[in-house]
């Protein structure tokens, strides 16, 4: 079973004063991104991360439209 890197993010208050769902946590996603580009870093994330998230979010569309679990 491949190992899972989970980050935390607080995205705070949006714009609008409540919580925004689109914009803040990738905006905070972006910054870190081009730090760590500036500074001749790795990334925050791997392409292995960004596969996995994908995996998941084809996963919960799936479960939906088939209304059953599905097993990663």
């Amino acid at each position: 079973m491949k190992k899972l890197r989970i980050a935390v993010i607080s995205c705070g208050a949006g714009p609008g004063g409540g919580e925004s769902y689109w914009g803040v946590c990738h905006e905070r996603q972006l910054a870190a991104a081009y730090r760590a580009l500036r500074a001749g870093e790795p990334l925050p994330w791997t392409p292995e991360d960004a596969k996995r998230t994908l995996e998941i979010v084809q996963a919960i569309y799936l479960s939906a439209c088939t209304q059953s679990p599905v097993r990663l």
